[in-house]
C-alpha cells in the first residue's frame, strides 16, 4: 500500500487544478452534512431545555407522605430530586434519573411503588392519581427503554433526510473523481502495461480518495459547524424564540449545541461517499484495455447521429457540441443528473416555503380577525353587548368588530324539521360569512326586513319566499338577576364549552320558556362558506339577518335574555396586543374563545425562522451546482485541448470556438432545466392528491395554494445562473488554452 500511496500523492501534487476541485466537492459535501446534523443535535438540545423548563420532572408523585418522600429520595438511580409541600400537609416529589437507569418504566415505577408501601392491587387506580410522567424529558435524557427507541426513530428520520439531500451531494464527488481519472487515463494504461496489477490500479485511486478526505472533511467538519451557528444566530435573533419562550429564559434554553457523534456521523458518511466514489471510479478503468487506455480512445469508433436537434439549430457547432456530449455519455448524465437535482431542490424548498405562508395568510384572512369572543354573563338586557363594545372601543387597543348573534331554532323544509341557527350579524361578518359570494347585499338585505336562507353543503331552492319555523322565548324573572349576573364557572372549567353550558343550564333555571311558531320571510338563498370548518362537517340550516334589524326590535320577540353573542375584532397595533388581552382577561363579561393574533405571530415567525433554515440549504444547493459545472466544463475543455487545437489547425476559428463552448452550456442548462421541470411537476401533482386524499383543504384551496407556474420560475432563475458560470468557466479555460501553441497542444501528453 505504500508504493499506491506514494504515486496517489505524487498524482495530487502534479494535477493541483483537479485535486483542489476534488477537496471543494468533499468539503461542500461534509459542509452541508454537518451542517444539517449540527442543526439537528441544536434542535434537539433546545427543545429538551423547552420541556425541562416547563416540566422539571421525568416522574412526578403528586401527593406522597414524609416518609414516602424519604424512601423516594434514596432511589440510587436519581440525578436530582425537589420535594415540595402541598396545602394539605402531602407532598408533591420531582424525581429526575441519569442516563440508561430504569429500564422499563411501568415496572420500575412499581417497583418504586411498592417501596412506598403502595400494593400491587392498589397500584393501577393509585398511579392514575399520584403519577405523571413527562415522557419527552425523558426522551431527550434517555433514561428508559422507549426514550432509546425514540430518539433512534427520530435520528433515522433526519438521517434519511440527510441522505436525500446527500444524493446531490454524492454526484458532486462522483463527478469530480470521474473528471480527475479521465485525465489520467493513459498513465494507469502505462502502468498496467508494466506490470501494475488491477488491485493496484484500484488501491491507487483509493489512497488518493483518502488522502484527499484528510484533507477536505476536517474543513468541512468545521466549516458546517460555523455555517450552523451562523444559522442559529440568525434564526433566533428573527425572533421566533421570544414568541414560543420566555424573553428571560431565553439565554439559558435556546442555546446552540456540537454533537460530537454527529460531526462523526458527517465525516463517517463523507467518507464513505469518497471511497465508494474512488472505488466505482477505479473498477471503470481497471475494465478498461490497456492499449485503449494508453491511446485514450476505443478501438472501435462509437457511431453517432450525424443529425441532431442541436445541428439542425445552431449548424455544424451545434452537431459537433452534440456529439461531445455523446462521446462521454456517463459525465454527460452525471452533469445532468446534479445539475436537476440541484434545480429541483432549488425550486422545490422554494415553493414549500411560499406554499406554507401562503397557507398561513389563508388561515388568517379565513379567520379575519385577531380575537375571537364570546359574551359573558352580564346580558340580562338583550343589547347588553353594546356596553362591552363601547368599553372595547374606547379603550383604544380594539378595531374592525364583527358581531354575530345567534339565536338555536328548527325550520320546515324538504318535508321535515330541521334544526336552524339564526343570526343577526354585521356587514363585515355578513361577508366573512359568504366570503363575497353573498347571494344580496348588506343594505338590501336590511332593507328588505327578511332573512338569508343559507345551507353549509348544498345550496337551497332559490323559489323558497318563506319558511315556517320556530324558537323559545326566554324570560328571566327579577330574582334570578343577581344569581345570573355573579355567575363564575369552576376553577377547573373546560374553556367555552363548560362555560357556555353553565350559562344554558342558569338560564333554563332561571327563565321561563315559552315556544314560538314563525314564520320567515326569505330574501335570498345562499351557502355559507366553511372552510375554516367552524360549522363541522355535517348539513346545516342559517337564517341570516342584519344587526340593525335585530337591535330595531326583533331581539323582544326572543325575551328579556340575550341570544348567544360573539365578535371578532382586531388588535389596534402590534404594540396594542399585551394592553388588549389584559383589557379581555380583567373583564367578567367576556371570553376570549380564540387569540388568533397570537398564534399568527409564532406562525409566521417560525416560518420565517424555517425560510432563514431553508435559504442557508439552498445556498449550498446552488454552490454544488456552481462547482460542479466549473469542474465539468473545464476538465471537458482541457480533456480535448488536443483535439480542438487540431480543428483550428484545419481552420476552425476564434469565434466558432467560442460558439461551441455557449451551445454546449445550452446543452448542460437545458435539459438540466427540462427534468427539474418534470420532476417539480410530479412533486407538485404528488402534493395536492395528497392534500385532498386526507382532506386538509379543499380541491379549490389547494389548487389556490399550490401552483404549477411558481416553481417555474425559480428554475428559469436558476438556470440562467447556470448557464452563466458554464459560460464563464468554458471562456476561461479556452482563454488558458490560447497562451500554449497549437503545435504544444496537439502534442501535449496529460
Amino acid at each position: 500500500m505504500r508504493f499506491e500511496s506514494h504515486l496517489a500523492l505524487k498524482y495530487i501534487r502534479t494535477q493541483k487544478r483537479s485535486s483542489l476541485l476534488t477537496i471543494c466537492s468533499i468539503i461542500i459535501a461534509v459542509t452541508m452534512m454537518s451542517m444539517l446534523f449540527t442543526g439537528y443535535a441544536t434542535l434537539q438540545k433546545c427543545l429538551r431545555n423547552v420541556s425541562c423548563d416547563n416540566n422539571p420532572y421525568h416522574i412526578r408523585f403528586t401527593s406522597v407522605s414524609q416518609e414516602q418522600v424519604d424512601i423516594l429520595e434514596d432511589a440510587t438511580e436519581l440525578k436530582s430530586f425537589n420535594a415540595v409541600k402541598n396545602e394539605d400537609g402531602t407532598y408533591r416529589a420531582d424525581l429526575m434519573f441519569k442516563k440508561d437507569s430504569i429500564g422499563d418504566t411501568e415496572a420500575y415505577v412499581q417497583e418504586l411503588a411498592g417501596k412506598i408501601g403502595v400494593s400491587y392491587e392498589e397500584f393501577l387506580y393509585w398511579k392514575t392519581d399520584n403519577i405523571q410522567y413527562n415522557q419527552t424529558l425523558m426522551n431527550y435524557d434517555l433514561v428508559n427503554d422507549n426514550a432509546r427507541f425514540s430518539q433512534l426513530q427520530s435520528f433515522c428520520i433526519m438521517f434519511i433526510y440527510v441522505i436525500f439531500l446527500a444524493l446531490c451531494l454524492r454526484l458532486v464527488i462522483d463527478t469530480a473523481f470521474e473528471v480527475s481519472s479521465k485525465e489520467r487515463e493513459r498513465q494507469f494504461g502505462v502502468l498496467q502495461s508494466i506490470g501494475a496489477t488491477p488491485k493496484q490500479i484500484v488501491k491507487i485511486i483509493t489512497a488518493e480518495g483518502l488522502i484527499l478526505s484528510v484533507a477536505g472533511i476536517p474543513v468541512g467538519l468545521a466549516l458546517g459547524v460555523f455555517v450552523a451557528y451562523l444559522a442559529f444566530r440568525t434564526i433566533v435573533g428573527s425572533g421566533v424564540a421570544e414568541a414560543f419562550v420566555d424573553p428571560e429564559k431565553i439565554d439559558n434554553l435556546i442555546t446552540f449545541s456540537v454533537s460530537p457523534l454527529m460531526l462523526a456521523v458527517s465525516a463517517v458518511t463523507g467518507l464513505v461517499w469518497v471511497l465508494l466514489s474512488a472505488y466505482g471510479t477505479g473498477m471503470r478503468i481497471i475494465k478498461m484495455p490497456t492499449v485503449e487506455a494508453i491511446s485514450s480512445r476505443s478501438n472501435k469508433v462509437r457511431k453517432v447521429k450525424r443529425h441532431s436537434l442541436l445541428g439542425l439549430i445552431f449548424g455544424w457547432t451545434g452537431k459537433l457540441a452534440s456529439r461531445n456530449a455523446k462521446r462521454q455519455k456517463k459525465r454527460f448524465v452525471i452533469t445532468i443528473l446534479s445539475l436537476t437535482l440541484s434545480l429541483t431542490f432549488f425550486a422545490s424548498g422554494s415553493v414549500l416555503i411560499n406554499s406554507a405562508s401562503n397557507c398561513i395568510n389563508e388561515l388568517v384572512g379565513i379567520v379575519g380577525s385577531d380575537f375571537m369572543i364570546d359574551c359573558g354573563n352580564s346580558y340580562y338586557e338583550p343589547l347588553g353587548y353594546r356596553d362591552i363594545m363601547n368599553r372595547m372601543e374606547e379603550s383604544g387597543h380594539f378595531k374592525n368588530f364583527k358581531t354575530n348573534i345567534i339565536k338555536t331554532g328548527s325550520i320546515d323544509y324538504n318535508d321535515q324539521q330541521s334544526s336552524a341557527m339564526i343570526c343577526y350579524v354585521t356587514e363585515n361578518e355578513y361577508e366573512r360569512m359568504f366570503r363575497d359570494k353573498a347571494p344580496v347585499s348588506y343594505d338590501k338585505l336590511n332593507k328588505s326586513g327578511g332573512y338569508v336562507f343559507a345551507s353549509l353543503i348544498n345550496k337551497p331552492d332559490e323559489n323558497i319566499k318563506s319558511l315556517n319555523g320556530m324558537y323559545y322565548r326566554l324570560n328571566a324573572d327579577e330574582e334570578y338577576r343577581e344569581k345570573y349576573d355573579n355567575f363564575k364557572p369552576e376553577e377547573d372549567y373546560d374553556g367555552y364549552f363548560d362555560i357556555y353550558t353553565g350559562f344554558s343550564e342558569l338560564m333554563d333555571e332561571a327563565g321561563t320558556r315559552e315556544k314560538i311558531e314563525t314564520t320567515f320571510d326569505v330574501t335570498a338563498v345562499g351557502k355559507v362558506d366553511n372552510t375554516d370548518g367552524m360549522y363541522g362537517e355535517e348539513e346545516q340550516y342559517f337564517l341570516v339577518a342584519t344587526i340593525e334589524q335585530y337591535e330595531n326590535g326583533i331581539y323582544k320577540q326572543y325575551g328579556n335574555i340575550s341570544a348567544r353573542v360573539s365578535f371578532n375584532c382586531d388588535v389596534m397595533d402590534k404594540e396594542h396586543y399585551n394592553d388588549a388581552l389584559k383589557f379581555i382577561e380583567k373583564s367578567d363579561d367576556m371570553f376570549l374563545y380564540m387569540d388568533v393574533f397570537k398564534e399568527a405571530e409564532r406562525i409566521r415567525t417560525l416560518l420565517a425562522s424555517v425560510e432563514i433554515a431553508g435559504g442557508f440549504i439552498i445556498a449550498f444547493i446552488a454552490l454544488i451546482a456552481v462547482v460542479n459545472m466549473i469542474n465539468i466544463i473545464s476538465t471537458g475543455i482541457i480533456n480535448r485541448r488536443s483535439e480542438i487545437a487540431s480543428m483550428q489547425c484545419v481552420g476552425m476559428t476564434s469565434g466558432q470556438l467560442h460558439k461551441m463552448i455557449v451551445i454546449e452550456s445550452i446543452q448542460y442548462t437545458l435539459f438540466s432545466a427540462l427534468g427539474a421541470v418534470i420532476i417539480c411537476l410530479l412533486l407538485i401533482f404528488g402534493t395536492r392528491e395528497f392534500i385532498e386524499m386526507l382532506e386538509l383543504a379543499s380541491a379549490e384551496t389547494v389548487k389556490r395554494l399550490v401552483t404549477y407556474s411558481e416553481p417555474m420560475l425559480k428554475i428559469l432563475a436558476g438556470s440562467v445562473v447556470s448557464l452563466v458560470v458554464a459560460l464563464i468557466t468554458g471562456f476561461v479555460s479556452i482563454r488558458d488554452m490560447s497562451r500554449k501553441s497549437l503545435i504544444e497542444l496537439i502534442r501535449s501528453v496529460d
